[in-house]
């Protein structure tokens, strides 16, 4: 389950800091909670990734986790900004790719956090000195 976005025009620094927030939430219901709170542009387009990936795995957004967000660098536009003496500087327009990776969760697939089932053996502990 996988959405991309590319050539955003907005820096890939700016999206980076939105995307390192929406990385330390696992889980994607958490994850559009708190994009829909932040006020930044790369909020609104992280989150429009988000529920086109969500879309495209045609599962509920409470069974989803988030994997992978990869925030890339896109194509660079130069403008020329007219100086003193026939001089110029050069502008560049940073452009940013983003691709998310969502996957289903182990509770959806009736599974444990560990991938395993839960066994019903007994461990033994360690017996302390008599």
């Amino acid at each position: 389950m996988k959405s991309s976005l590319k050539n955003a025009s907005i820096s890939p620094r700016k999206v980076g800091l939105v995307a390192r927030l929406a990385k330390r939430f696992s889980k994607v219901n958490e994850v559009i909670d708190q994009l829909r709170f932040v006020k930044k542009k790369a909020a609104g387009l992280l989150l429009k990734c988000i529920l086109s990936a969500v879309s495209n795995s045609k599962l509920p957004s409470d069974k989803l986790l988030l994997v992978d967000i990869k925030v890339g660098r896109g194509t660079i536009s130069s403008r020329f900004n007219p100086r003193a003496r026939g001089n110029s500087n050069r502008i560049l327009k940073y452009s940013t790719n983003l691709y998310i990776s969502l996957r289903e969760s182990f509770e959806a697939i009736g599974k444990s956090e560990e991938g395993v089932a839960p066994s019903d053996e007994k461990i033994n502990e360690p017996k302390g000195e008599n």
